[in-house]
């Protein structure tokens, strides 16, 4: 049992059984510690590229991984999608910019495959026309830092034939949760502070009862995860941090968790 399956039995009886999670990483990291990742339990790897392309040895490694993410940004040309089917069970990730658009054309020659779409800045008529053209996909609408308005909220539920999710910050005002539930989103991902999310915003969470994703960063200890036993529909996204960081803390993450053997067995439980 690694020490993330650890942390999450010993924050309480709300992790019984562990959240899915989303791992996220970069193409930059150790291809052996990219498998390793996607290997912790109930998790996904998304990774981060740069340019597009993936080295021959990040493709291997993906292919080892079950539905791996990969993040793709327009615009998505031949040799992009062509490294891309070397990798059948990948699932493309397009991060939409502000004024960035998504050809339909570019991404169904790829055949049918989940994709998901993240949407920062306004989801304009023209944005919403384009993504209303895909069908097994997940659009994600940012938030974070900014108030829609109702016609743009309008245009993101019309997208009834997609996944729709949503991403705020952990300085989201609590009432936004409840505004949320008249969309019916597939899920809320909320980003937190230092692992953190404060009170009001988490009681509007667990009232809501929405599927909530909680945005953490390693590394973790047992009482960032206590606060989140509350949430009953709950998941997780992990990120492992920088390039050149990630292989040092995957593997730290997957070291086993060894019962010590040099603590007293008769010792008496400290009383609360």
């Amino acid at each position: 049992m690694g020490p993330l399956l650890a942390l999450m039995l010993a924050a309480g009886p709300g992790f019984m059984r562990p959240p899915e999670l989303l791992v996220r990483a970069g193409e930059d990291s150790d291809d052996q510690a990219l498998v390793d990742a996607c290997h912790l339990p109930g998790a996904q790897l998304e990774l981060r590229t740069r340019s597009n392309m993936l080295a021959t040895g990040t493709v291997d490694a993906l292919r080892m991984c079950k539905n791996p993410r990969v993040l793709m940004r327009p615009p998505f040309v031949q040799a992009h999608r062509e490294r891309l089917e070397r990798v059948p069970n990948a699932q493309p990730l397009f991060e939409l910019a502000q004024d960035a658009h998504l050809a339909w054309n570019e991404v169904s020659a790829l055949g049918p495959r989940r994709i998901h779409v993240r949407v920062f800045g306004v989801l304009t008529p023209e944005r919403a026309a384009e993504l209303s053209r895909f069908r097994d996909v997940d659009v994600e609408l940012d938030l974070r830092g900014r108030v829609p308005t109702a016609d743009e909220l309008a245009r993101f539920r019309a997208l009834d034939h997609a996944s729709r999710s949503i991403r705020i910050g952990a300085d989201a005002p609590p009432e936004e949760i409840l505004a949320l539930q008249t969309l019916a989103p597939a899920r809320v991902t909320v980003e937190t502070h230092d692992n953190r999310l404060p009170l009001p915003l988490l009681g509007a969470l667990a009232q809501a009862e929405l599927p909530t994703c909680i945005a953490l960063t390693w590394p973790l200890v047992p009482r960032d995860l206590e606060p989140f036993t509350g949430i009953r529909k709950l998941s997780l996204e992990l990120e492992l941090g920088t390039f050149d960081e990630l292989p040092r803390k995957v593997r730290a993450a997957l070291a086993p968790v060894e019962p010590d053997d040099t603590k007293p067995t008769s010792s008496a439980a400290p009383g609360p």
